[in-house]
């Protein structure tokens, strides 16, 4: 069984002294590892990213959170290893499972960029998603990428067989953590 453990003492030295050598890290910089795994600088800012931006304020400062989820990281990186290294990414429903996973990701990314672009060339004051209440994947997207529910329209639109339905209503504003300007 490999070893998960990273010296808490090491890491709490590393993390008190990081705020003075974070400039001089690089996203390939080494944070933790072990005989599978490694978590880089890059990882670790992917991983901040996840966070709602108020969380993501002042983690660094907390050095028992940072620990936390640096040695999270590495058993997860570990244990995904291992299980590449038993060929477990090659059999049909897992690699289905990854494709997926993966087409998730790309469209957040895209919606992302669309919602960047749509601030910088429009000025945009405020981007909106509407979907039907139904649509519990619509509503996680939305919620995902850090839109704020607005309300609830009833009887806004109708369904397919003329029945009337309520649409939802998701915005993201100037203020709120996705809209950099």
């Amino acid at each position: 069984m490999p070893q998960y453990r990273i010296s808490r003492w090491a890491l709490l030295f590393a993390l008190a002294i990081a705020p003075l050598t974070l400039n001089a890290q690089t996203a390939d910089t080494v944070l933790v590892s072990n005989s599978l795994a490694k978590v880089t600088r890059a990882e670790y800012d992917a991983e901040l990213l996840k966070l709602p931006g108020d969380l993501r304020e002042g983690f660094a400062n907390n050095p028992r959170r940072v620990y936390e989820l640096l040695q999270r990281m590495l058993v997860q990186k570990s244990l995904a290893a291992q299980a590449r290294n038993a060929g477990l990414d090659k059999r049909p429903d897992v690699k289905a499972r990854l494709d997926l996973e993966v087409e998730k990701f790309l469209s957040a990314v895209e919606i992302e960029a669309v919602d960047a672009a749509a601030v910088a060339e429009f000025n945009a004051n405020r981007i909106s998603i509407h979907c039907d209440p139904r649509n519990e994947r619509s509503k996680r997207v939305a919620e995902r990428l850090g839109y704020q529910l607005e309300g609830r329209l009833r009887n806004k639109a109708r369904t397919p067989d003329g029945g009337l339905r309520d649409t939802l209503v998701y915005s993201l504003v100037p203020g709120d953590p996705r809209i950099q300007r």
